[in-house]
């Protein structure tokens, strides 16, 4: 598969930076992607998986295309362009790598949308690139013009990613990210980069229509749980109370999903990918924050179960160089258990990370003197 998704991993994993010799880090990792479901929108033109040749071709029509000089800056457009040429380069090198990795051959768009239809989905007029259906409280949507990841669920469901994954027949890549489609109306949004905020959801593949009917199966067993899939649905007539919790909820999904996104699904000190053992940790307390600062994904790190605990409880902090800090209440014995002994990885600081690291350290860091009583 040559998925976006695909390329920010190797951007972040494998690639070498001409300028600095090293992957590019977890916020420059993302940019590239989504400079190409930009320009993806701008110009209706498929980019995901389309042909290297194609590519280089576009990246060479953005120089003098007036349209889109009239709606983006120079500066954008020469970003945008190098984005399209490295990821011609990308799909070049997979080429020539062995055949398909996952050696199955995924059920088509028509056959999905006919499966769904027949297990009692109903359909919408059909779009040229997508399709919704709905059965009860599940939406799903089945992308038309993609070769890959057809199938697109709310993203309520990445907290039994793994779960989902585990269906045999169900093809999905290991590291989870979010797909965004401007047209996935029925879904919660979240802000990709650009000027507005896109609808996101999770895409799966599937290999025969057992699969598929396996993955309803799942998705209504998930569904029935009280409560599950109301901040993706408008609200009839609320209370004051039910507004709250609404916007709490898609708030805490948005704010999760964004950290998802930054940190490439992978807990930077573990580099632990499960996301059902990761936690969306807020640097600065919830409490302590403002309703912006809530939803600031610079006021989050994406951290194992474990190092979540430590960190929300003042246990460890980080330097502004991202270097880690311990607390001396934690005895040698603790030290051992949660693996801190060890030399661990420098987390990756942005700019934009330091003022809520400095509070985290002045107000929940515990700090080098051990805690009195």
């Amino acid at each position: 598969m040559s998925s976006l998704r695909d390329f920010k991993i190797y951007l972040a994993t494998e690639y070498v930076s001409p300028t600095t010799g090293a992957p590019l880090g977890a916020g420059a990792s993302g940019d590239y992607p989504s400079r190409l479901r930009r320009i993806e929108r701008l110009t209706q033109q498929q980019v995901e998986g389309a042909s290297p040749d194609s590519l280089r071709t576009l990246a060479e029509q953005l120089g003098g295309d007036h349209v889109v000089a009239n709606k983006l800056n120079r500066k954008v457009v020469a970003d945008i362009r190098v984005a399209l040429k490295c990821y011609a380069d990308y799909l070049s090198l997979r080429s020539n790598r062995s055949g398909d990795e996952d050696g199955l051959r995924e059920l088509g768009a028509d056959a999905i949308v006919a499966e769904l239809e027949r297990i009692g989905f109903s359909s919408t007029t059909p779009r040229k690139d997508l399709h919704e259906l709905q059965r009860r409280a599940l939406v799903i949507y089945v992308k038309r013009l993609t070769a890959h990841q057809r199938i697109v669920i709310q993203p309520d469901f990445e907290l039994n990613y793994s779960r989902l994954c585990a269906i045999p027949g169900v093809v999905r890549e290991p590291i989870l990210s979010f797909y965004h489609d401007p047209s996935m109306s029925r879904f919660p949004r979240r802000d990709e980069g650009g000027t507005e905020a896109v609808p996101y959801g999770l895409d799966f593949d599937v290999v025969d229509s057992a699969a598929l009917r396996k993955l309803v199966h799942a998705l209504d067993a998930i569904t029935a749980d009280d409560g599950f899939l109301q901040a993706a649905t408008p609200l009839e007539d609320p209370t004051t109370e039910k507004q709250q919790l609404h916007k709490a909820r898609v708030g805490q999904g948005r704010f999760r999903a964004d950290l998802i996104e930054y940190w490439a699904g992978t807990c930077p000190l573990t580099r632990i990918q499960i996301p059902e053992l990761l936690r969306a940790s807020h640097i600065k307390p919830w409490s302590k924050s403002t309703d912006r600062e809530r939803l600031d994904p610079f006021n989050g790190l994406l951290l194992a179960v474990h190092f979540d605990t430590l960190f929300d409880q003042g246990y460890i902090s980080f330097t502004d160089e991202g270097e880690l800090l311990l607390a001396q209440a934690l005895g040698a014995a603790e030290r051992d258990v949660f693996g801190l002994e060890g030399a661990l990885p420098r987390l990756s600081v942005d700019p934009r990370h330091l003022a809520y690291l400095a509070h985290h350290r002045a107000h929940v860091f515990l700090g080098p003197i051990p805690p009195l009583g």
